[in-house]
């Protein structure tokens, strides 16, 4: 298929994202509440949860789709001259593996979940959960993209902050232990940086929105954002990917390349910041070196 079609397909599932599946939501919310006994439960269980079956769900497919091995699939594997980590040093592989899982536990239902319920003891949850005042598509879309540029502000400062000489060796480089990227490496994180990276920006913001975010615009989010460290780190660089719609995107290939090569190339959804902070020089030049011996291939 053209790269043209594929990039129709994209468009398709974000015109579904955000056309159908809000009226989903709407048609069953009442029924998703009723599962809860409170708005406490729902908002720390539903976070956990949403973070949880995108995650561990995300990584079960592409752990088969590695295990597969598939043509198809391959044909998009962005680092092509090297194997996958189990095929190359099995037992290494399972260390890793097993810290990592270990890892994404501590985080996501310790960690995470932890701070939720201090939250959740001291304060009110001030999203709103109403049925009446379920946003309307184009209010659920701006209040995405307000989450999303805020969050992909904020990681792209904390993240070239955690690569500063003084502190790397101490936090960020337990991320980097993935010289290759896997679908599991996406939230291999120390805890630390897994706080002031990830969940101190969708803090900061939901508190500061209040009642004008909807509980359903968030889940959509953390949806989003789950899925998108999955694949961004599957090593794979599909092109009928959503997340790889535009110029502006980051794409998997735009953070692989910073897990193989450890240098720049810090945003996690756009690469804006490092367009206009000169943080992708690198990547220009890798990819420009890459073309050439495709040229060169062809030619002779």
């Amino acid at each position: 298929m053209s790269e043209k079609i594929y990039r129709v397909l994209a468009w398709i599932q974000l015109f579904l994202f955000f056309y159908a599946v809000p009226d989903l939501i709407k048609y069953f919310w009442k029924d998703i509440q009723s599962l809860f006994p409170s708005v406490k439960y729902m908002f720390a269980v539903g976070l956990i949860l949403i973070n949880s079956i995108t995650y561990y769900g995300g990584s079960l497919i592409f752990m088969c789709i590695y295990k597969g091995e598939f043509k198809f699939f391959e044909q998009y594997k962005i680092i092509k001259n090297k194997k996958w980590p189990w095929n190359e040093d099995y037992e290494s592989w399972l260390k890793i593996r097993n810290k990592t899982i270990l890892n994404s536990i501590l985080n996501i239902f310790v960690v995470g979940l932890g701070l939720l319920i201090i939250d959740l003891q001291i304060n009110e949850v001030e999203t709103s959960f109403s049925q009446e005042e379920f946003p309307s598509k184009l209010k659920n879309l701006k209040d995405f993209f307000i989450l999303l540029f805020f969050h992909d502000f904020c990681f792209y400062w904390s993240h070239r902050f955690f690569h500063q000489k003084f502190i790397y060796p101490y936090i960020h480089k337990i991320h980097h232990q993935y010289y290759q990227n896997v679908c599991i490496a996406g939230q291999y994180f120390h805890p630390l940086e897994f706080i002031i990276t990830i969940l101190l920006p969708t803090f900061i913001l939901v508190k500061y929105l209040g009642s004008y975010l909807h509980f359903s615009t968030l889940c959509m989010w953390i949806f989003v954002m789950g899925v998108n460290a999955v694949e961004e780190h599957s090593g794979y660089d599909f092109p009928w990917s959503p997340f790889n719609i535009s110029d502006f995107n980051v794409s998997a290939q735009f953070h692989d390349f910073h897990h193989s090569h450890n240098v720049g190339t810090y945003g996690a959804q756009f690469n804006f910041y490092d367009k206009l902070f000169k943080t992708d020089t690198e990547f220009k030049q890798f990819m420009e070196s890459q073309q050439v011996k495709q040229i060169d291939k062809k030619t002779s």
